[in-house]
């Protein structure tokens, strides 16, 4: 255990790197950071910065880059229904794609990120969070916080 100079303690714990993020989801939902978007935690320990998705230019500079068909997709319909879990198989149905055109293009939006922003995007919040069986099936599900959906939705207005 270690002590901050303001006096807080801190407790060094090993996670299985798959649960990984429900951890740090799981700590920072006590901490009352959920939907913060201005830091997160590396695996290393390390507080980054992250890109601000509830600004509109920010969201218009992914939307600008951005040509992966199932990852625009998904955006749009997140924003669609903020706060609300999309399965992989819809995002798949809308999309048109296939499985494995799906996930390319979700590996894309990472790539465009860390491309636009110049930001490590293994660490970097996307504009969407992701979970494994959110809704009790054993696929991804997909969703956007309402502040983020505004800034999406207003970023495709001409």
């Amino acid at each position: 255990m270690t002590a901050s100079d303001d006096g807080v303690k801190f407790v060094n714990v090993a996670v299985p790197e798959a649960h990984y993020e429900t951890v740090i989801h799981a700590l920072s939902a006590a901490m009352g950071r959920v939907g913060d978007q201005s830091s997160n935690v590396s695996e290393n320990n390390e507080v980054v910065e992250q890109i601000d998705w509830s600004s509109v230019e920010q969201c218009r500079r992914l939307r600008r880059e951005l040509r992966a068909t199932a990852a625009v997709v998904l955006l749009n319909l997140t924003s669609k229904e903020p706060d609300t879990w999309i399965s992989f198989s819809k995002l798949m149905q809308v999309s048109g794609r296939n499985k494995s055109q799906a996930r390319g293009d979700l590996v894309a939006l990472t790539k465009a990120i860390k491309r636009i922003y110049g930001v490590d995007a293994d660490h970097v919040l996307k504009p969407i969070e992701n979970r494994w069986a959110a809704e009790g099936q054993k696929q991804a599900y997909y969703r956007m916080s309402d502040a983020v959906a505004k800034a999406w939705l207003e970023s495709g207005e001409e």
